[in-house]
């Protein structure tokens, strides 16, 4: 009842229409039919051990069966480029050796150098006005080691009561 209701039917399974067919429907299948293969998976991994079954192993040039290796991608592997690997000891290195002679310059000294006493001292400007026009003049004594400029945080305003979500 549950398949005339709801069309459920269990996978794979034939429908019955009623047709009258002119051959027996429960042992042939529709669709391009092929001459059974008698043991076919066999045949396939030992294909010379049949005879008639699938052409023989043939030998090819060894130059053939490189170019086909560079040129088809194999499965699992990197893509062959061509270069090979060169003739040369596994210990093998390019470039000349890291220390030569008493001179030990390296990585890191190419980069940073060896600066001077003067060049690692801070600038003369740090934390002073460089604007033309806008200098800082200090009038009191006690303003000699002041930063000018307003702080990020600013302690000399009061805080208000409640405080807006606009105010960062």
């Amino acid at each position: 009842m549950y398949i005339k209701t709801h069309g459920n039917f269990a996978s794979g399974e034939q429908k019955d229409r009623n047709y009258t067919w002119n051959f027996d429907k429960t042992a042939h299948r529709f669709g391009y039919g092929e001459q059974r293969l008698i043991n076919g998976a066999a045949m396939s991994i030992h294909a010379e051990r049949f005879e008639n079954s699938f052409p023989k192993t043939v030998i090819v040039k060894k130059t053939v069966e490189d170019v086909k290796a560079v040129t088809s991608d194999i499965l699992g592997l990197s893509k062959n480029l061509g270069q090979g690997k060169p003739p040369m000891s596994a210990e093998h290195a390019y470039g000349i050796k890291n220390i030569v002679g008493n001179d030990i310059w390296n990585a890191a000294k190419c980069i940073h150098g060896e600066p001077t006493e003067k060049e690692v001292r801070p600038d003369n400007d740090l934390g002073r006005c460089t604007k033309a026009g806008s200098m800082n003049v200090v009038r009191k004594p006690e303003d000699w080691n002041r930063s000018f400029g307003t702080p990020s945080i600013r302690t000399d305003i009061p805080y208000k009561e409640k405080r807006s979500i606009a105010d960062y």
